[in-house]
């Protein structure tokens, strides 16, 4: 996820017993003149890598 200028991205980093990731999201970024909120998930464990992203 790329930070828009003026905005700061977000970060909490996910360590549980058998999975880690990332959540990662921006307020407030300017999407054709509205405001718009994008939430980023990253989950790993032993088997598989899964992202999810939304735009609110």
């Amino acid at each position: 996820m790329e930070e828009e200028e003026g905005k700061k991205a977000n970060v909490v980093k996910i360590r549980e017993s058998e999975q880690r990731g990332e959540i990662t999201w921006v307020n407030d970024i300017d999407y054709r003149g509205f405001g718009v909120n994008v939430f980023e998930c990253e989950l790993e464990d032993e088997k598989r890598k899964q992202k999810f992203t939304s735009r609110l």
